[in-house]
């Protein structure tokens, strides 16, 4: 029967990966230059479930739970932060009526990450950003 929960939860965790977006996606955000296939996400959902273990069932009354543990360190991934008075433009959004949304501009040479919570000074009054928000190189989004 242990091996029956065990199955069941690692099927569970398979399907739950498989079927949730890692990153929620926004209506400004652009849509992926082209779909991928189902053999590269294969791979690629491979290569991140071989690093999990599966421990041995942790039982009390009818409820048993399964931890999951990481056996090695992710890839570590190459972005710089954005920081106030660093070499980002906050400008306005052209053909916007509301002040809620703001352009950031990333002009550095790599991906930059622009923290919720950050305050961008300029336009016509200051803002807080309310999500975390990745900018790739040399391009702009509109964030909130």
């Amino acid at each position: 029967m242990p091996r029956l929960n065990l199955l069941a939860l690692s099927l569970a965790l398979l399907s739950l990966a498989m079927a949730s977006p890692l990153v929620k996606a926004r209506a400004e955000d652009p849509a992926p230059a082209a779909p991928v296939s189902p053999a590269e996400l294969g791979k690629t959902l491979a290569a991140g479930l071989k690093h999990l273990h599966l421990g041995t069932g942790l039982q009390a009354d009818q409820v048993t739970l399964y931890p999951v543990y990481v056996l090695s360190e992710p890839a570590a991934l190459e972005v710089s932060s954005m920081v106030a008075g660093g070499a980002f433009a906050a400008t306005e959004v052209e053909g916007k009526t509301t002040l809620d949304k703001v352009r950031v501009l990333n002009p550095g040479p790599q991906l930059a990450l622009l923290l919720g919570g950050s305050v961008l000074q300029g336009g016509k009054r200051d803002r807080i950003v309310t999500h975390d928000v990745l900018i790739p190189a040399a391009d702009a989004r509109v964030v909130d």
